[in-house]
């Protein structure tokens, strides 16, 4: 797992979390607008990543709105990169491969 001292793996992690979580909302929204009818605040709450069941510690409110930077980075870490794979080949492969962010 990456130990957040890097802050731009933290902050490149936090913001691809951001964006897909916002994805799966506007498609929840999408799929409720072709059926005509308005989306459940249960249906939002499901549509983010991770669930409160998976990570009752990452949100900070009932509704999901507020989240501890820290504790959703140390989830993230530890979902996609697990003890065995290494997490610092894999980032620096994608950096290596962006133009611009070479180290």
């Amino acid at each position: 797992p990456i130990d957040g001292s890097d802050p731009a793996r933290m902050e490149l992690s936090l913001w691809l979390w951001e964006v897909h979580n916002s994805v799966n909302a506007r498609l929840m929204e999408e799929a409720a607008l072709r059926q005509n009818r308005e989306v459940t605040p249960e249906e939002t709450l499901a549509s983010y990543f991770p669930t409160k069941k998976m990570c009752p510690d990452c949100w900070l409110d009932e509704n999901m709105t507020k989240w501890d930077n820290a504790t959703v980075f140390r989830f993230l870490d530890d979902w996609y990169w697990p003890d065995d794979e290494p997490a610092d080949t894999q980032f620096t492969s994608v950096i290596a491969g962006t133009p611009g962010l070479e180290e």
